[in-house]
């Protein structure tokens, strides 16, 4: 997913990018690219227009909902690893004579 997101960040950065600009932006081999270029092609998040590629409305949505997912999951990482904290404290609390 993070991959997705990367691609559809900079098109949406860059309002519209060629296939080879996309590939250095995401990192990605060219082989890579053409996968997730016709995956995301399929789902309408992108649109193809001569050679450049630009995000769709349901792209920008997609983005927008992807974005704060990963925001909530950070959250909750962290909340977590309280937790994990608190529990080891438990632990020591009952083995501490």
């Amino acid at each position: 997913m993070e991959i997705i997101k990367d691609i559809l960040e900079s098109v949406l950065l860059c309002g519209g990018l060629t296939k080879t600009f996309i590939m250095y932006r995401a990192y990605l081999s060219y082989k890579s690219l053409t996968k997730y270029l016709d995956k995301l092609l399929r789902a309408k998040l992108l649109m193809k227009d001569g050679s450049k590629y630009y995000l769709t409305d349901k792209g920008k949505v997609f983005l927008k909902i992807y974005k704060e997912y990963y925001k909530a999951l950070k959250e909750l990482e962290k909340e977590y690893e309280s937790l994990e904290k608190t529990k080891q404290k438990l632990k020591e609390m009952l083995s501490k004579k």
